[in-house]
């Protein structure tokens, strides 16, 4: 049956076949608290002076983005479309834009969100978006927003983790929030991704 959970594929480190959904599902969200306690191990090394890597966060980076076009895939929609979505919701609820009655400033630039786009626009359009609608974050200290993202990721598990029994289905919901994480610290870490279609996984050699 693995020929009928290519989310679970995808995933960096799994070759093993899933007898069913529930079993894939499962593995998602495992590999993702991995994942989570990851960030969070390398924040607390930051935070002690310890020795750290940049390979630690860009392995979060990978498996946040693979996951997040994983779901995209098992959803039968390709990434930037649900990437573009998630952009729209956030900035078209600022109240400045609703009392303006003005069109949020990246999407009333039709060269930022033109499509197909590649990992390395995605990457770029968040750059934009962060510069004008989260300037909480965007100013920060580099320690201080893995610290942030590593608490949003825990968060997010949360909300998953209400919705694994509604199998990967449920979870196909979670794949515009994951790209965003994702791209967030490839961001930070200045970690370029490949002008690569987004339809296409971001790390296949």
């Amino acid at each position: 049956m693995c020929e009928n959970f290519n989310i679970m594929e995808r995933q960096p480190s799994s070759t093993d076949c899933y007898e069913n959904e529930a079993e894939a599902e499962n593995f998602l969200l495992h590999s993702l608290v991995r994942t989570a306690g990851s960030l969070a191990t390398h924040c607390e090394r930051v935070d002690g002076n310890e020795k750290t890597s940049v390979k630690e966060v860009e392995e979060v980076v990978r498996n946040l983005l693979l996951t997040a076009f994983s779901l995209a895939q098992n959803a039968g929609v390709d990434l930037d479309k649900i990437y573009e979505e998630k952009i729209k919701q956030v900035e078209e609820s600022r109240p400045d834009s609703r009392l303006l009655g003005a069109s949020p400033a990246i999407l009333n630039a039709p060269k930022f969100f033109e499509s197909p786009m590649t990992w390395r626009d995605m990457q770029i359009n968040q750059v934009q978006h962060n510069r004008l609608f989260q300037e909480h974050i965007f100013g920060r200290a580099k320690y201080d927003q893995l610290c942030l993202y590593a608490l949003q990721l825990m968060s997010l598990l949360g909300s998953m983790e209400r919705y694994r029994h509604g199998g990967l289905a449920g979870l196909n919901r979670y794949a515009g929030d994951l790209a965003v994480l994702g791209l967030n610290l490839s961001i930070l870490q200045n970690m370029e991704l490949p002008d690569r279609p987004a339809s296409e996984d971001p790390f296949q050699p």
